[in-house]
């Protein structure tokens, strides 16, 4: 998987006995297939569509926020999704905010606390463990380590970039 984004190769590296590179793997592949569903012209939900669309223009958005946005309550909500994207919208989102926070990382100098408002953590602790837990590795060492390219596997966070229109 190899690809810039904003011009710039994105860099995970693999190790140990459930590396980095895997966790961040199945980040990738929620949002790839929930892709190819959205991009194969079948006819979702226009509910799903619209979460689609707004979890694009808004990255730390939440089930709720949704739910109401599409005048849904958060379960029924969850259900439409998970029955017409085969995933959890929980799943889905969580993958966004990994890549949104992994893309921030990397190309600016926020602040760990911004970076975590910025993709819908209240608390910077919440989102310095949900990090860890995905990625095995602190936001801040991930950064540096980035930046310093001591990594191996790339990871393209472009593709799942998309326009507002939720194509």
């Amino acid at each position: 998987m190899k690809s810039a984004v904003r011009g710039m190769n994105l860099r995970i590296e693999t190790a140990g006995p459930v590396s980095t590179f895997d966790r961040a793997g199945r980040a990738l592949e929620t949002l790839e297939r929930v892709d190819v569903i959205r991009r194969s012209g079948r006819a979702l939900d226009y509910r799903v569509s619209e979460v689609l669309a707004s979890a694009d223009r808004y990255g730390g958005i939440t089930p709720t926020e949704l739910a109401k946005a599409v005048g849904l309550s958060p379960s029924r909500l969850s259900h439409i999704f998970r029955r017409e994207t085969g995933y959890a919208l929980s799943r889905y989102l969580r993958a966004r905010r990994l890549l949104m926070a992994v893309e921030l990382l990397t190309q600016t100098n926020e602040s760990i606390k911004a970076i975590a408002f910025e993709t819908g953590y209240r608390h910077e602790s919440s989102f310095v463990r949900a990090f860890t837990r995905c990625l095995s590795e602190a936001p801040g060492t991930f950064r540096r380590r980035a930046r310093e390219g001591e990594c191996s596997q790339l990871i393209d966070v472009s593709r799942y970039r998309h326009s507002g229109t939720g194509s």
